[in-house]
C-alpha cells in the first residue's frame, strides 16, 4: 500500500474514529516498544567477535601462502 492509498484510507474514516487512530499511532511511535531494526539483528557481530580474538591483526591469505610454498 503506497503512502497516498494510506492517507486516503485514514481520510475516509469517521472523525471520533480518526482521532483515536492518530492517538494509537503517536503512542506506538513513542513507546520504548517500538522496533529499532538495527538493534534485533538475529546475526552475531561476527567482525567484533574476530577482532576480540585475533585484535587489529588481519589473517594471512592462506591460499596465497599455499601458492608460494608449491613453488
Amino acid at each position: 500500500m503506497s503512502v497516498i492509498e494510506l492517507i486516503r484510507h485514514v481520510a475516509a474514516i469517521p472523525p471520533g474514529e480518526r482521532t483515536l487512530f492518530e492517538q494509537l499511532l503517536r503512542a506506538m511511535e513513542s513507546s520504548h516498544l517500538s522496533p529499532d531494526l538495527a538493534s534485533q539483528s538475529p546475526w552475531p557481530d561476527f567482525a567484533a567477535r574476530l577482532r576480540s580474538i585475533y585484535g587489529q591483526n588481519l589473517a594471512p591469505d592462506l591460499t596465497l601462502l599455499a601458492y608460494r610454498l608449491t613453488w
